[in-house]
């Protein structure tokens, strides 16, 4: 290659130090050559031969005012100089380390790196890698030939406090094998979405960024990094960095199969920086609920593919966040979730998804949760929480539940419950409200026929009660709210055999009106006789007070389905406070419309206690029950009338319902509050209206029969 002649004129004219600190000079601002001379510290004579020699080489050209100021190929000149400062400045550094690995775009602007610090002692070097992570308060960028295992720790610790790490290695890194016997913080940076893992042929350079700064080393003479190199201490070099990476970055590839993950996909940001997520399942226990825990804690939306399996641990939601399975096959979400080895029994709450947060706004959908202990999902405090067409399915309850005493152990797919004090009185959560919608659930998939307590027949006496302290039986109830703030809306849930509620909802604020509706719930499954009551379990239980004084709120249970089949079931029960204590209040105001209820050896259709001013209409009731529709109260106190007020029920469809006649058991139980005394026996009905009711409506149809005890009940027919 020739070169002309002009090009070394210019090589020497730039050269010279002092022509040069000349053209630095001018590069500020225009001078004259007493402003040069004073600067520089030489004579106006030395200092003007300088200006003559540049002038000459067109570099610099004199102003009609007497200035000097450089010429657009003295701009050129000195940017062009910056890359041969960086060299002369880093002569020993370069003399043994690469740099044709770079483009020719970043080697053209190396002279960036001009003000960074040379660290050429090993553990010095790490030493500042170690600190750079340990600063790193949003993410760490890792460019190198492969992980650096001697930094597991570190990065261990940053990805505990949610520092996101992007890292870039070399193909030649191969596949990553031998995945079971992986030590765990090694599976943890492999699989938490926290981390991005991508590829190419060759880096060219070895370099790590946080947001605030970072370092960058060059190969030795035979490829390798040798753990020396520069630190960036101005915006200038840090952006050549950053600048360096994201390039690289954009036009990489995902890494190759990793031995024993789901098809070896591994977690991946599909839009924007804590955008949105997807997490692959493993099914292993050291991985799955990690990596779900990170992924919920640090981006605003996760999709989770595959089958999880969380072992005994669970996952918290602390923050807002959508969380939602990836796809759905014969309308089953195709995600899957289970738990396993819990110690059981055990008193604590337990659960798969926990919501526990201040403000937060959660969505929960289309996620298949099995085989889990205690509760499927539960949230306890936040601002919002959608629960919406999820499935959850249980073999059995029996040694799931939370241990709760002589009540039994306690099984329940979704529950959102909160409620705390202070100096004000009580708090309730979710004031933006809870909507529970579109999901499936099932207790018992493994006893769908015949019931799922084995007695020898005795399960079905209606007066044999399972040993609910010993184990020998669980309670199990579908979706449970209660002291919600906000609006609650229950809909279009399918709740298959459950033992003792299919919902229930008790003890909301006054402004959480409350609509139940469009709901399928079937039992074919012996009930619990949960919480010493008198029904086997109950289809749709609506309560006020239970167990802390809350007031009353509108209640609205409409458009639902109601199948039981087993022994003393009823379908709708809407019962005012157990506690007649401080603010708490009978249920008033609320509607019980449209609702289809099959019983088949039932115990009540609809039941209202402690109720004023219902609106009970157009319900079918059919099969067998003692009594298709109850009202009942207790007697008034100084502190609240607690009796059934002012309620109406008309346009009940009961042509479908066979009243079972008196017999041993409701004999035995006449005590005018299980069942009606009728002096030496019981009596059954179409109605019934006990001795602390008054002022209630009632549409009685031909051949229905109708049992009033209270006082100016007004009776049509």
């Amino acid at each position: 290659m020739v070169y002309p002649e002009r090009f070394y004129d210019l090589l020497f004219e730039v050269s010279n130090e002092y022509r040069h600190q000349i053209m630095l000079n001018l590069k500020e601002e225009p001078k004259r050559i007493t402003e040069l001379s004073k600067t520089m510290n030489l004579t106006t004579q030395e200092v003007s031969r300088h200006l003559s020699r540049l002038s000459n080489t067109r570099l610099i050209l004199k102003n009609v005012d007497g200035t000097y100021r450089l010429t657009p190929l003295g701009d050129t000149v000195l940017l062009l100089l910056e890359e041969i400062r960086f060299t002369s400045k880093y002569t020993k550094y370069l003399a043994d380390h690469q740099t044709s690995h770079l483009d020719l775009k970043h080697l053209k602007t190396i002279g960036k790196l001009c003000d960074t610090k040379l660290y050429d002692n090993m553990m010095e070097f790490l030493h500042v890698i170690e600190k750079i992570i340990e600063e790193a308060e949003e993410f760490v960028w890792l460019q190198a030939d492969d992980f650096p295992m001697i930094l597991l720790n570190t990065f261990i610790d940053a990805l505990n406090r949610g520092i996101t790490l992007n890292i870039l290695i070399e193909e030649k890194a191969g596949p990553i094998v031998n995945f079971e016997l992986m030590t765990e913080p090694l599976k943890r940076v492999l699989t938490t979405p926290l981390v991005q893992e991508r590829v190419v042929k060759k880096n060219g350079v070895y370099q790590l960024l946080s947001e605030r700064r970072g370092i960058i080393a060059f190969p030795n003479e035979t490829g390798d990094f040798d753990f020396t190199g520069l630190e960036t201490q101005d915006k200038e070099s840090y952006s050549w960095c950053k600048e360096y990476f994201i390039g690289f970055w954009e036009n990489a590839g995902q890494r190759r199969s990793i031995e024993k993950t789901a098809q070896g996909r591994r977690a991946t940001v599909t839009e924007g920086d804590k955008g949105v997520i997807m997490v692959v399942g493993r099914e292993d226990p050291s991985i799955d609920p990690f990596s779900v825990q990170d992924a919920v804690d640090h981006y605003n939306e996760v999709v989770l593919s595959g089958v999880f399996n969380f072992g005994p641990k669970s996952v918290t939601i602390s923050r807002s966040v959508v969380l939602r399975g990836e796809g759905r096959e014969n309308n089953v979400p195709s995600t899957k979730v289970y738990k396993k080895n819990w110690v059981f029994p055990f008193r604590d709450y337990d659960q798969v998804f926990y919501v526990q947060g201040d403000g937060v706004e959660v969505t929960i959908e289309n996620i298949h949760i099995t085989d889990f202990n205690c509760i499927a999902i539960y949230a306890e405090n936040g601002s919002k929480l959608v629960v919406k067409d999820n499935r959850i399915t249980l073999g059995d309850g029996l040694a799931r539940g939370m241990t709760y005493g002589p009540y039994g152990d306690i099984v329940m797919g979704i529950f959102a419950s909160s409620l705390t004090s202070d100096m004000h009185g009580l708090i309730y959560s979710f004031p933006k409200g809870i909507q529970i919608s579109g999901n499936y659930l099932d207790f018992a998939t493994n006893y769908v026929r015949g019931g799922y307590i084995s007695r020898g027949g005795v399960e079905t006496d209606p007066q044999y009660r399972p040993d609910l302290f010993d184990h020998k039986h669980f309670i199990s109830e579908g979706i449970i709210v209660n002291f919600a703030a906000g609006e609650v809306l229950i809909e279009k849930n399918v709740i298959k055999n459950m033992n003792s509620r299919g919902i229930y909802t008790f003890g909301n604020a006054s402004t959480a009106e409350t609509i139940v509706k469009e709901n399928i719930i079937e039992s074919k499954v012996y009930g619990a006789y949960a919480y010493f009551g008198n029904d086997a379990g109950i289809g749709i239980c609506a309560q006020t007070a239970w167990s802390a004084p809350t007031p009353n709120y509108y209640l609205e249970i409409r458009d639902n389905s109601i199948k039981c089949e087993k022994l003393n079931y009823s379908g709708i029960c809407v019962f005012g406070p157990i506690m007649s204590r401080g603010d708490s209040d009978v249920f008033r105001g609320g509607k019980v419309i449209d609702n289809s209820i099959e019983l088949d050896d039932g115990y009540i259709g609809v039941h209202l206690r402690k109720s004023h001013e219902f609106e009970v209409e157009n319900n079918e009731i059919r099969g067998a029950s003692y009594y298709g529709v109850k009202i009942s109260g207790r007697r008034q106190t100084d502190e609240m009338d607690a009796r059934g007020l002012n309620n109406c029920v008309k346009g009940t469809h009961l042509k479908g319902l066979r009243v079972k006649k008196p017999d041993q058991y409701s004999d035995l139980y006449a005590d005018g509050n299980l069942f009606f005394d009728g002096g030496e026996r019981s009596d059954t009905s179409h109605f019934w209206l006990d001795k602390n009711t008054a002022n209630n409506v009632i549409e009685v149809g031909d051949a229905e029969t109708i049992i009033d005890e209270g006082t100016e009940n007004k009776i049509i027919t």
